[in-house]
């Protein structure tokens, strides 16, 4: 989640004819002529099936709920986890267990892993990281991101105060580290590569998104990707839920999505784009940002159908509430207990809403705990570490469904 977002209230919007249709199983995407994405594979009855009738039965061997369909539930860290000591990175990992999530998203960010040029990498607070989670059975969305200071346009250096936001001045360069990011993990419990986060925002991608240069960088370094691991899980990055707004650097995810698959080959060795519909207080299941899914008219499964990419899953690697159940800024202040139950209430609605979505892959809650210099109120956990009600809310909702899966 980019700090542009969270200076803000997200701005949401209910698409007339989705609130019903966010029910969000294939009848939702036949309505507009589509279909389920077929490298899902849901099992049989997985949409349609009456009330309370199991669907099959996810990894544990636990059925499934009525009209789920087996999927990757994830955690958030971002990168709170290479600033912790190996004690507390099994700690806070262990969260992830306990929720009965099989993935964790975090950051492997390049101006961290290489400070001061191409030829030298500081690869150990990420081996902690990465080594940890693998010993929790956990696998790894690491989210390239984060350019290298020495990588950085002059243009860069003079207008931004965060450099690490600009688009790198070398796509070869950038796609250099991937390679040596993903041959050192690929055996390490890195089970995905997630190229840049919110590129359709320009609090992410300096001075203004850009579609067009996204799509060469995610052309350069997935198949950068691809050569060292043929069988690498690749996403493109992460789209923020947002309007057309140029006065505020916003290209909605509809538009920059569009642009991306309009170079041809940009996807080419993507198998998942990825995803950050927060819609609070509009439950998911009523939320147009989730609606956008496939249940929209202009939606991403159209897009991707009808760009020729049918295959490509929809991953979302940020959903979540905070502990003001959507209460806008200031922030800092003690959630009411409403509002705190208003948190749990989401996250019940939201795996409801994303596991009987066939179009869903995975989905990844945002974020473990809270970081108060950053002004995160979005966690399982306080700042302090005390879990909030919506910690065993999401336990119970994830175990409900029956469809967790690595």
């Amino acid at each position: 989640m980019s700090k542009a977002l969270l200076q803000r209230g997200r701005r949401h919007w209910l698409v007339a004819a989705a609130a019903l249709a966010v029910t969000l199983g294939a009848g939702a995407a036949g309505e507009f002529g589509l279909t389920a994405n077929s490298s899902l594979k849901p099992a049989t009855g997985a949409s349609g099936t009456a009330p309370g009738t199991p669907t099959g039965s996810g990894a544990t061997g636990a059925p499934l709920a009525a009209g789920a369909h087996p999927m990757k539930f994830g955690l958030d860290y971002g990168s709170t986890l290479m600033n912790e000591s190996p004690s507390a990175v099994r700690t806070s990992l262990q969260d992830a267990v306990t929720e009965g999530t099989k993935w964790i998203r975090v950051d492997l960010p390049w101006e961290t892993i290489q400070p001061n040029n191409a030829q030298t990498y500081k690869w150990g607070k990420f081996d902690v990281v990465a080594d940890t989670a693998q010993s929790l059975g956990l696998k790894i969305d690491a989210i390239l991101d984060a350019t290298a200071y020495w990588d950085t346009t002059a243009a860069c250096k003079r207008g931004s105060h965060d450099t690490t936001i600009c688009p790198p001045s070398s796509n070869t360069d950038f796609a250099k580290f991937a390679t040596a990011a993903v041959r050192r993990y690929k055996a390490r419990g890195v089970g995905a590569w997630e190229i840049w986060n919110e590129p359709n925002i320009a609090g992410n991608w300096w001075p203004t998104p850009n579609a067009a240069a996204y799509a060469q960088m995610l052309t350069t370094v997935s198949s950068a990707i691809r050569g060292a691991d043929p069988g690498a899980l690749i996403l493109m990055g992460g789209l923020a839920a947002v309007p057309d707004d140029p006065a505020t650097g916003y290209e909605s995810q509809n538009r920059f999505l569009s642009g991306v698959v309009g170079i041809g080959g940009s996807l080419a060795n993507v198998n998942a784009i990825s995803y950050h519909p927060f819609s609070a207080p509009t439950p998911p299941s009523l939320a147009g940002d989730f609606a956008d899914i496939s249940g929209s008219p202009d939606n991403l499964l159209r897009i991707l159908q009808t760009s020729g990419n049918p295959k490509v899953q929809i991953w979302i690697t940020e959903s979540g509430d905070t502990e003001y159940d959507g209460a806008l800024l200031p922030f800092g202040t003690k959630a009411t207990a409403a509002q705190l139950q208003g948190q749990a209430a989401y996250a019940t609605d939201l795996i409801k809403t994303v596991s009987t979505n066939p179009n869903v892959a995975a989905d990844f809650w945002f974020a473990d705990q809270d970081i108060l210099p950053a002004h995160l109120y979005w966690g399982l956990r306080d700042e302090t570490g005390k879990a909030r009600p919506v910690f065993n809310t999401l336990k119970a909702a994830i175990a409900a469904c029956g469809c967790s899966v690595s």
